[in-house]
């Protein structure tokens, strides 16, 4: 997975702060698919443990 992100602005701001150094930059560790189907099983607990959700559903109302 990988994200990209653009900032469009007008007018003045206040001064960034200073970008992380190199070491902070680095890519972040791979998620392989055994991580994804953990979330997901992790994920169907916390939606009452229905096996038959699959991740575009949205929390029931009421529910935690």
């Amino acid at each position: 997975m990988a994200t990209v992100a653009y900032w469009y602005q007008t007018g003045t701001h206040k001064p960034f702060p200073p970008l992380p150094d190199r070491e902070a930059r680095a890519p972040k560790p791979f998620i392989g698919v055994v991580d994804i189907h953990r979330w997901r099983h992790e994920w169907r607990k916390n939606m009452g443990a229905d096996p038959t959700l699959w991740g575009r559903e949205t929390r029931p109302e009421g529910s935690r």
